[in-house]
């Protein structure tokens, strides 16, 4: 089964209070506000990519599309569950499978389309229908469909590409003159 890739803003971190958790186990609420390539469903695999707003970094800019550096959360696993939330919110729990994280389980909450950010069953359809006109809505997840993402960049161990602080790159043979006729 392919793995999904969901960019989410992080809106909460609390305790995961579960019998049989280990005492710093935490539970990450995200908001997906861009839509991901493959709509959502429940027994999907994913990975959680967070976003961090970069505005600052492009003061000219004019076209009004929010800009953002995707970095990794060291969260990825099965969706195991799904609730309605209200105001045609659909919340998303994930069970994080990464050893080398603190958190246990994810919330991802997304604006729920069926087809575009959702797939759901004609039951959960139906349950999110319903609970739309039943639970009073408390927040609004707007879809960002014009936003510009930029992948972190990643650390270089090469020793003939640049990374973080080490300055331009090294010239892979330094001894060869790069003058001399080709051959």
């Amino acid at each position: 089964m392919p793995v999904i890739i969901v960019l989410a803003k992080e809106r909460a971190n609390y305790p995961t209070c579960l019998p049989g958790m280990w005492r710093g186990a935490t539970t990450v609420a995200l908001d997906i506000t861009i839509p991901p390539r493959t709509p959502l469903r429940v027994g999907e695999r994913v990975v959680v990519k967070i976003l961090d707003p970069c505005d600052d970094f492009f003061p000219l800019a004019n076209d009004g599309s929010p800009r953002y550096v995707a970095r990794p959360s060291n969260i990825e696993g099965e969706i195991v569950a799904m609730r309605p939330s209200g105001n045609n919110l659909v919340e998303f729990t994930l069970r994080n499978e990464a050893e080398a994280s603190t958190v246990a389980y994810a919330t991802l909450s997304i604006a729920q389309h069926h087809g575009r950010t959702t797939n759901l069953s004609l039951s959960q359809r139906l349950v999110v229908n319903v609970a739309t006109y039943l639970i009073r809505p408390t927040r609004d997840i707007p879809l960002e469909l014009e936003a510009i993402v930029f992948d972190e960049p990643r650390r270089s161990t090469l020793e003939n590409e640049s990374s973080r602080g080490r300055g331009p790159l090294r010239p892979r043979y330094p001894n060869r003159r790069t003058d001399a006729p080709v051959r």
